[in-house]
């Protein structure tokens, strides 16, 4: 099985590229750790997307320390949309998760999951995920494809840092994923509902995601603000709910969720993962002669 991780953010509101931030009490990266459960999970195979510039540092720090553990390979998303005529638009930024995931189609083979670099998910969320990967494999050219997403409560998503952007789930009796919105939340109003589920972007997807992807981004690029917008993973989802092309189920786990978005949360990602390495869940150094 392979993962794809999302690594090709810029990290304005951190301060710097957090996928690479140390925060292991040996100075492992969340994604340290993150590779690290994919592994115990199953998945043999993590796909990076990364920007180009980015690519020597990735192979650097990432590539080698896991190597015998799960095959790692870097792949780019890249901030020129070539598909856009002969001279595109340049941007700062990448064009969002949804055109994340697409940078990937060339290197993945069969049902993958998604994950964001920069979020730690939890042994129990990578468990729930490949056994999902195991049971649903389908052929590609099924009309209505079935995909999941592993879901995180909402009260225990925030960053006492500041606010935060989660897409949060309607679901039906079932736990099949009705409607998906992303939209800023601070602590104050996840208070109301914080037993609401939300996405951390962690999806269970297959091949029949590419050419849904590919057509949702031109469709996307017909009426965007090619300087500032993004192809979120969230929203494409939700157009393809709405065209009835995909069915989500919802995975609920035991494991929380915790992560980096502003530079004030690193010292609770440090306390985190020194209390998960205390309880026995992880060695310490996690990976050894690191």
């Amino acid at each position: 099985m392979d993962l794809v991780v999302l690594a090709a953010g810029l990290g304005d509101r951190f301060g710097g590229p957090k996928q690479l931030a140390a925060v292991g009490p040996h100075g492992e990266t969340i994604l340290d750790y993150t590779l690290f459960d994919a592994a115990r999970a199953g998945f043999t195979q993590a796909l990076l997307v990364v920007r180009s510039e980015m690519d020597p540092e990735f192979r650097r720090r990432v590539e080698n320390r896991h190597r015998g553990r799960i095959e790692v390979r870097t792949v780019h998303q890249e901030t020129v949309q070539r598909s856009l005529g002969p001279e595109p638009p340049r941007r700062r930024k990448p064009w969002g998760t949804g055109h994340a995931v697409l940078a990937a189609a060339a290197a993945a083979s069969g049902p993958f999951a998604v994950v964001n670099a920069d979020d730690f998910y939890g042994a129990e969320a990578f468990e729930v995920a490949a056994g999902f990967l195991r049971r649903e494999r389908q052929p590609p050219d099924v009309e209505t494809a079935t995909w999941a997403l592993v879901g995180y409560r909402l009260g225990e998503t925030l960053s006492g840092a500041g606010s935060v952007n989660r897409a949060r789930c309607l679901l039906d009796d079932a736990d099949t994923l009705l409607d998906i919105e992303e939209r800023g939340f601070n602590r104050e109003q996840a208070e109301r509902d914080p037993r609401a589920l939300v996405s951390m972007n962690f999806w269970c997807l297959d091949e029949v995601a590419f050419p849904l992807l590919t057509g949702g981004f031109a469709d996307f690029l017909a009426s965007a603000d090619r300087e500032h917008d993004e192809y979120r993973l969230p929203d494409a989802v939700r157009e393809l709910l709405a065209q009835d092309r995909v069915r989500v189920r919802v995975l609920r786990h035991g494991g929380r969720w915790f992560g980096l978005t502003h530079s004030a949360d690193r010292a609770t990602v440090k306390a985190e993962l020194l209390r998960l390495v205390a309880q026995g869940c992880y060695p310490a150094p996690l990976i050894p002669g690191t």
